[in-house]
């Protein structure tokens, strides 16, 4: 397959028009594009300022600017001299490339010029199923001449839009909650801490938690009961389900070797599954756990790191993508084997299942 041949392909000194020839338009031909037809593939394509590398084109107009530079080329470089002659030509899509990253944009939208860019692919990090999706869906001879792939990269680029605005908008949802004495907040914590000690606290003390909520110092996870009525104050509420998770995992620690051993297999719930390496672990649980809780599934957005989400639909939030079978989910699988076991004892608590139902194999 064409996209693992790109995967082995390590001369970094290749100069640009080496990788024209070795990376970019084999990718144009398996695509349905007919590289030796100018009519589709019009290289070294003038425009008011200069030439675009390559103009993907049907009936005469333009679909598609490629611009190419070397692989080791810092393609940051180059965004505005692709996006300027986008403008000056009319065209709606675009792509700078190295031949192992790919940036798609949408140039003509009302947007920063960093906001323009929908998508990415990334030969060497994302698996090859991902990259195959991607480049199907946005580079596609027939989904561009149809304007299948104009739609879906505005869809996208929607879908972001929607998603930065819900992420700058739930702080002002949760300051207007905690500043208003909204009723419904003050009974779901005054309910969660009666469930956790018994006792409910009066509203005045949930006030004055809530007022104070960013100096609450998190408590550890405390599963004996109280000495008194009432040892555990306002910071007792802040107790949740992250902290429970991390108790949980916790526990499991000594059951991972120090030293990590190659794995083999992982068995969940008596059944045993073959697998090559840790990611194998977690995507082939991901599967399971998508097919005991398909209702429940968007569980998994739940869970976030701490710069980057662990889970999201669209590939490029993510730095090594990898689709999750049955789903339109990708998950992040840039982690260590440790880091991996731990995380896939985590997604067991977090759907409610116990980490006595998960153990990993090695050889040896």
């Amino acid at each position: 397959m064409l996209i693992n041949q790109l995967k082995k392909k390590k001369n970094a000194l290749e100069d640009e028009s080496s990788t024209k020839q070795g990376r970019v338009l084999p990718v144009f031909q398996k695509l349905g594009w007919d590289i030796f037809n100018t009519e589709e593939v019009f290289p070294e394509y003038s425009t008011e300022s200069g030439r675009v590398d390559y103009s993907l084109m049907s009936n005469n107009q333009s679909k598609v600017f490629v611009e190419v530079k070397k692989v080791s080329e810092d393609l940051k470089n180059h965004e505005d001299q692709l996006l300027r002659y986008c403008y000056e030509a009319g065209v709606k899509l675009a792509i700078l490339t190295n031949g192992t990253v790919w940036w798609f944009y949408l140039p003509l939208i009302s947007e920063e010029w960093s906001q323009r860019r929908f998508h990415a692919i990334e030969i060497n990090k994302q698996d090859t199923i991902t990259i195959v999706e991607s480049f199907e869906k946005f580079l596609n001879k027939n989904s561009v001449i149809s304007g299948e792939a104009l739609k879906q990269a505005k869809k996208i680029h929607n879908n972001k839009k929607i998603k930065n605005l819900l992420k700058e908008t739930i702080p002002k949802a949760w300051n207007n909650l905690i500043h208003s004495q909204n009723e419904k907040l003050y009974k779901l914590i005054s309910d969660e801490t009666e469930n956790i000690i018994g006792h409910k606290p009066e509203n005045e003390l949930i006030g004055t938690f809530i007022k104070n909520l960013h100096s609450v110092k998190p408590v550890k996870m405390n599963h004996s009961k109280p000495n008194s009525k009432f040892d555990q104050t306002a910071n007792d509420i802040k107790t949740n389900e992250k902290k429970y998770l991390r108790h949980e995992k916790n526990s499991h620690i000594s059951k991972t070797p120090q030293n990590i051993k190659k794995i083999k297999s992982f068995t969940f719930n008596g059944n045993e599954y073959p697998v090559r390496n840790s990611k194998g672990v977690l995507l082939q649980l991901l599967n399971i756990l998508y097919n005991l809780e398909k209702s429940n599934f968007n569980k998994v957005f739940l869970l976030e790191g701490r710069n980057r989400p662990y889970f999201s639909r669209d590939s490029s939030d993510l730095r090594y993508a990898s689709l999750i079978e049955g789903t339109d989910i990708y998950a992040e699988t840039n982690r260590s084997t440790p880091n991996i076991i731990d995380f896939s004892y985590e997604l067991l608590n977090h759907f409610g299942y116990s980490q006595k139902c998960l153990e990993i194999n090695y050889y040896g």
